[in-house]
């Protein structure tokens, strides 16, 4: 960053941004890559400034799914190579396509989660007097966004299991069979060895945002000394998506980064059987073609007042909203590997293109409320309140044929907590309770039906939180801090109504349960050492148990991770230039742990017996890092 112009001007700059490749904490033969660059340029002038900013982001990320783990111990289970297996997606997968009625697909499982596109924002001040002040913010943004979602052990036979036993469950009485891995020399595989079904989601959500705010703030001195920021303002948005969702299936060895199996057979009357063909045995298709849209229009005022040793926020906002839901059709059509060819290769789904539309509609109100009391130099009371909304995803109101309208309402959250706040050379840290309240809640879960991932059920849930929290840092020594936080939370569901999207029934389930995935216990703890040439740290993440799902059948152990660090800063304190070399490792003691458990099990919830679908820790991983500051 910088001045244009030389020194005299009042111009000026601001570039950051970066260029990554890795191979990931898990090898899959699908590398982490990408680049992300943001800047702006500002013009300040006598009563204000302009600032032009921007983003450019083309990246890509593997994100790993949970996987089938041993049922009890929960233990990563040894792949034919007998090595723990780790992950199940397949670096042989990259490029995969194949034909569709609506033309070829292509997937892009080798980019993972992947993000294009940018955005261009425009933000003015101007100030008429020294106690009135205008903003106004305008953005446009438009984004790619692919989410190449690998399920790995999620198909007919979602565990593994020997290719002898494999073949013998989906052909019963078989007269025999090949099998052959579909990269390097096409080797056979041995009927003892274990293969597994999986799934691949790809989810296409790309989106463009157009916004705009604008606020007046007017400050107004009291008789006593006191002072109020009175701001009123507007916000207005359009935003336009799609999700749209391709799938298919793929049989594989069991092992990390596995091979694809190519497999045949001939059935018990004679006749012969391609089942999957690189590694391909159901190229399902399209599975969802929607286009979405939302208008959003807001109004707001708020008070900031500074009475003495009183800080008090308060604030109101209203909010409409109103979209339309396009959600297209999809058939199936048979498709052939080539077009001179007899032999049917699969039926696979695509868009049929037709729409089923449906609009909706509501309004909102927020309010929040804060005090701060200043009660001496080292402690504030604090307390703040607020009512507000969330507008639920516009994709969980499916259309229903000849309604136009579907009923749609926000949700709504009570916040409340209160504490204090303290400071002094030797200490400073804060603690405070707290309450949440989230009612009408609207949960759309998804789970594997016929092969397939599929919106299954929409929750309507109310959920009670309540907590308390606490952070400290303490001087243990000169440059030696001891750093923690802990949270206590008792949580539960206090309504829940399930809505079952494939046959249209609701139930009432898990009342009094606790939230899924949720512990009751969350902490940190570390010793910290800086005297600005040596630092270095040791300490602790902990996270308590919790259930899988709502159900509350299956709880999932504590975790505790811990880390390490050191850095050496070479310095010149004239100018402030300095070069920090450092090391530091994630997992120290490479613990296990399982962060969650099968999230697409469905509102059944999940189960356990022989195996375990889990999502395991990431293993142990040492950084090395060098820092410049000039």
């Amino acid at each position: 960053g910088g001045q244009l112009g030389g020194e005299d001007s009042n111009t000026y700059y601001a570039f950051t941004g970066f260029v990554r490749h890795d191979r990931g904490p898990i090898d899959v033969g699908l590398p982490t890559k990408g680049v992300q660059f943001r800047g702006n340029i500002k013009k300040k002038f006598d009563n204000g400034s302009f600032t032009l900013s921007g983003q450019f982001i083309d990246d890509k990320a593997q994100f790993y799914l949970p996987i089938p783990l041993s049922g009890g111990s929960r233990e990563r289970i040894n792949g034919n190579d007998g090595d723990p297996v780790e992950q199940l997606l397949s670096g042989d997968l990259a490029n995969t396509s194949f034909n569709t009625s609506g033309g070829t697909y292509n997937s892009p499982i080798s980019d993972g989660v992947a993000t294009s596109g940018g955005y261009l924002m425009g933000d003015f001040n101007y100030r008429f007097e020294d106690d009135l002040k205008l903003t106004s913010k305008i953005k446009y943004a438009n984004y790619k966004h692919n989410f190449a979602l690998y399920v790995g052990g999620n198909g007919t036979n979602g565990n593994p299991i020997t290719l002898n036993n494999y073949v013998e469950s989906i052909a019963p009485d078989n007269l025999g069979y090949t099998a052959a891995y579909q990269s390097g020399s096409g080797a056979q595989i041995n009927g003892n060895d274990l293969v597994i079904d999986n799934l691949h989601v790809d989810r296409l959500r790309p989106m463009t945002d157009y916004s705009g705010e604008i606020n007046l703030t007017k400050s107004i001195e009291t008789a006593n000394g006191g002072n109020h920021n009175i701001t009123i303002g507007s916000y207005i948005a359009r935003t336009e998506a799609e999700d749209v969702n391709y799938q298919y299936r793929v049989l594989t060895e069991f092992n990390n980064n596995p091979q694809l199996v190519n497999l045949n057979y001939t059935d018990a009357s004679g006749n012969n059987v391609v089942y999957s063909q690189g590694g391909l045995y159901n190229r399902i298709g399209q599975t969802a073609n929607n286009f979405l849209s939302q208008n959003r229009l807001a109004l707001y005022v708020t008070d900031e007042m500074i009475l003495d040793r009183w800080r008090f926020d308060v604030g109101f906002r209203w909010e409409h909203t109103d979209g339309i839901n396009s959600r297209g059709g999809i058939m199936s059509e048979t498709v052939y590997a080539d077009p001179e060819l007899t032999a049917e290769l699969s039926d696979v789904q695509t868009a049929d293109g037709t729409f089923l539309r449906t609009e909706v509609n509501a309004n909102a109100w927020a309010l929040s409320l804060a005090g701060l009391y200043e009660l001496t130099e080292t402690t504030n009371l604090y307390a703040n309140f607020s009512k507000g909304y969330f507008f639920p995803q516009l994709r969980g109101f499916a259309p229903v044929a000849g309604i136009s309208e579907s009923p749609y309402d926000a949700e709504n959250i009570i916040q409340f907590e209160a504490g204090a706040k303290f400071g002094n050379q030797k200490f400073s840290g804060s603690v405070a309770g707290y309450y949440v309240g989230l009612k009408d809640r609207i949960s759309i879960r998804q789970a594997i039906v016929g092969g397939q991932l599929i919106d299954e059920t929409r929750a309507e849930q109310n959920t009670r939180t309540i907590g308390i929290e606490a952070t400290w840092d303490y001087s243990l020594a000169q440059y030696l801090n001891l750093r923690g936080n802990a949270t206590y939370q008792n949580h539960e569901i206090t309504k829940n109504t399930d809505f079952d999207l494939v046959n249209g029934t609701s139930t009432e389930a898990n009342v009094g349960n606790e939230l899924a995935r949720q512990p009751n216990l969350l902490g940190g703890l570390g010793l910290y050492y800086d005297n600005a040439v040596f630092d270095a740290n040791f300490g602790f993440n902990y996270t308590g148990s919790k259930f899988t799902d709502d159900t509350n059948n299956i709880e999932l152990e504590a975790i505790t991770i811990g880390r390490l660090g050191a850095g050496y800063t070479f310095s010149k304190e004239d100018n402030n230039n300095s070069v920090r070399l450092g090391v530091s490792v994630f997992n120290l003691f490479d613990s296990d742990g399982i962060t969650e458990g099968n999230p697409r099990a469905g509102s059944a919830g999940q189960t356990e017996s022989q195996f375990f679908v889990g999502r395991p820790i990431l293993p142990r991983r040492l950084f090395v890092t060098a820092t410049f500051n000039f």
